[in-house]
């Protein structure tokens, strides 16, 4: 893994070659270079690089990845150009495209300007509540932003909208008017001839959930699909790795159930946490538990805290030898005699120090 050497849990990731796998990662643990080891290795052994795929969740990771994965190939003198690193949206669009030039997808145009889907919430959900409640309360921003949020919701599940709402924290009374509101606007982005991002993945996975001899044209085409971030997946993403996967590709998993942060955009834990072993059996488990990010007393701290959350891994992060020392102190907040706040006090004494503003973040529970 560049100049520094694997650790036996980490070779033990990068030599995995036979059967699909999970891999639980702690923050910081270089899951990155993992993974591009993983692949470089799948090769030497005899793998074709078009015959490898992995799926990374942004734009940004996947050039990273690209680049480090480049170079790492290029010490070796091997061609990796076929080799596909993608985003989910990459892939869903480049599936749109296959679809549409075999007619089994209406040609429709990327719509990427999210004013375009507010302008088509606001003005769908105002219609639905002349339909339902003969009486218009469209301008409340809050009703507006849930009904969008439970569009993407919606496009981000498999399941029909009506069973999707009763997944929701959303008030009941309001089903009605949000499942009417949502096929207003299926309607009008048919008329209009669109796909937002979300339509992208959503598009063929429906098609293909619904017509499952539609699966042909994109199953059993890979012998290895990497998943990164795979705790943020949601159920058509899912759907569309275990499509692809057919019955010959080798799925691994790799992710951490404590940084899920997409639930709100309908990712669910609970896939990488247990579903994905029940799906792709049989599976094996890998941990990757030491972290190069930071010292060992902000590991412990993290550990302590993190043990509250009931859905999660059993793992415990520690720190690797080669992390620097990480300072760990607790301030209560009292305000210094020259009125100052703890967070400026603390803010102060650093540039005292001869630090820079740029090296200080500064993290809060909310914008108050």
């Amino acid at each position: 893994m560049g100049h520094r050497k694997l650790t036996k849990e980490q070779d033990c990731i990068a030599n995995h070659h036979q059967g699909h796998a999970r891999v639980a990662a702690v923050a910081g643990s270089g899951k990155t270079e993992n993974m591009i080891e993983l692949v470089w290795r799948t090769v030497s052994r005899g793998t074709p690089p078009g015959r490898i795929l992995v799926i990374l969740f942004n734009r940004d990771a996947t050039n990273d990845f690209d680049v480090r994965l480049t170079r790492r190939f290029s010490q070796e003198e091997v061609n990796r150009e076929s080799l596909r690193v993608r985003t989910f949206h990459a892939l869903g669009k480049s599936i749109c495209e296959l679809f549409e030039k075999k007619k089994l997808l209406r040609n429709k145009s990327l719509e990427t300007r999210g004013w375009v889907m507010d302008s088509m919430a606001k003005a769908t959900l105002k219609e639905a509540v002349g339909r339902v409640t003969n009486r218009f309360q469209g301008d409340s921003a809050d009703l507006k932003d849930e009904f969008t949020s439970f569009i993407d919701i919606v496009k981000a599940d498999i399941l029909p909208a009506e069973d999707v709402f009763d997944k929701t924290s959303v008030q009941p009374t309001l089903k009605s008017l949000f499942l009417q509101a949502f096929a207003l606007f299926e309607e009008e982005r048919e008329r209009q001839n669109i796909r937002f991002f979300a339509d992208l993945i959503a598009d063929p996975v429906y098609l293909m959930y619904h017509q499952p001899k539609m699966r042909e044209f994109i199953e059993d085409r890979v012998d290895l699909i990497i998943c990164d971030e795979a705790q943020d997946m949601n159920p058509v993403q899912q759907k569309l790795v275990e499509y692809i996967a057919g019955t010959r590709a080798n799925v691994v998993a790799v992710g951490d159930i404590d940084q899920c942060i997409y639930e709100w955009r309908g990712a669910d834990p609970r896939h990488l946490l247990t579903e994905f072993s029940r799906h792709y059996h049989p599976v094996t488990n890998y941990q990757l538990s030491h972290t190069f990010r930071y010292g060992h007393k902000l590991s412990l701290m993290a550990n302590h805290l993190i043990q509250h959350n009931l859905l999660r891994e059993d793992t415990f992060c520690v720190s690797h030898e080669s992390c620097p020392k990480t300072d760990v102190s607790l301030r209560w907040q009292r305000h210094d005699k020259l009125g100052r706040s703890v967070m400026q006090q603390i803010a102060d004494q650093w540039i005292e120090d001869g630090n820079d503003w740029g090296d200080l973040a500064v993290l809060v529970r909310d914008n108050a």
